[in-house]
């Protein structure tokens, strides 16, 4: 027994060094010299490939704010469309660093699922798109109808509860991905095809008729989106959550990729200061440059200017912003103070 006990003792203990001398995710990527970005199917505005066969999109712009601060470079990164089902495990086995799969946050998932949410950079919510031929108004004129939706995501319950709290039937169509059930709803499978208004509106601009399609302007829900991260590394959750209110953090203080150069060497305030590495220690406690808030700004560009380009006016989806300004234009975005 004592024999035993020696041997396991000494087995803990070498377990535990083991575990101490594991790599953080931040040093694997820096070893490697590029990010594994985890993104789901195809989606006009969330992510997609261009003209030039090159990843964009609001998912693919935050990977590559996130290479920029760890790297100094955002055009070091992989992205990987490994779905939205398969980007749970892929996190866990460190097959990808980050998963920006347009994922609900909840709770069941931060905490059963062995990821985390480090923050939100979309608050969202749940709706449905129909044709305009069917002279569908509000929800209730869906009752009876069959509506597409993908299978086991927040939309499908969410759709559900509404219905069974209102005693209302439907006929609920789900499919294993967002692109076959965007499929299935062009070719009138389905009355109406439910999801996030983003990736709704990014599907309606692909559709060669996309004026004979609404989005209803109401909302099952109210949602928060968030990139996911596996467990067990709370440097890398501080990095992505810090990436993300670097981005609100800039237009906070009116700094974009186009004067974030200039703002260096003026800025008065001692938070956007700190914020672009002129003062303080942000980048030494985080484990990454002094510049790594300037980087990911110049490269990829502020909140706005990124949420502009893949789903505002200056996209195809044409989305106002709503909920996803700042607080002082009456959105939902802060930033705590750098």
């Amino acid at each position: 027994m004592k024999n035993y006990m020696v041997g396991l003792a000494a087995f803990v203990s070498l377990l535990a060094v083991s575990n101490s001398q594991a790599a953080t995710v931040s040093e694997k990527v820096k070893e490697r010299g590029e990010l594994r970005c985890g993104v789901g199917d195809p989606t006009p505005g969330w992510h997609s490939l261009d003209n030039n066969n090159r990843w964009v999109g609001f998912g693919v712009d935050f990977c590559r704010a996130v290479a920029a601060a760890v790297l100094g470079d955002a055009e070091k990164v992989a992205i990987l469309p490994i779905g939205w089902a398969q980007s749970y495990e892929a996190l866990r086995s460190g097959e990808i660093d980050i998963a920006t799969t347009s994922h609900t946050y909840r709770i069941e998932r931060d905490t059963g699922l062995q990821v985390n949410f480090p923050a939100v950079y979309l608050f969202s919510g749940i709706t449905v798109m129909t044709r305009k031929e069917n002279e569908i108004k509000q929800f209730s004129d869906l009752a009876g109808a069959t509506i597409c939706h993908i299978s086991g995501s927040s939309d499908e319950s969410t759709v559900a509860e509404w219905f069974r709290s209102r005693d209302l039937q439907f006929k609920a169509l789900p499919f294993d991905t967002m692109t076959a059930v965007s499929e299935a709803y062009a070719k009138g499978r389905c009355d109406a095809f439910a999801t996030e208004p983003a990736l709704l509106a990014g599907y309606r601009s692909s559709y060669a008729d996309p004026d004979d399609h609404v989005i209803l302007p109401d909302l099952f829900s109210i949602d928060a989106a968030g990139p996911m991260v596996a467990e067990g590394d709370p440097q890398w959750d501080n990095i992505v959550r810090a990436v993300i209110s670097a981005t609100i953090a800039a237009d906070q203080f009116g700094i974009n990729s186009l004067n974030v150069d200039e703002q260096f060497e003026l800025a008065t305030s001692a938070e956007a200061r700190r914020l672009l590495g002129k003062e303080g220690e942000h980048g030494k406690l985080l484990g990454l440059s002094e510049s790594w808030a300037r980087d990911l700004i110049k490269q990829v560009g502020s909140y706005s200017q990124i949420y502009d380009r893949n789903l505002g006016m200056k996209s195809p989806t044409k989305l106002e912003p709503g909920f996803n300004a700042l607080v002082t234009d009456g959105g939902l975005l802060f930033s705590p103070h750098f």
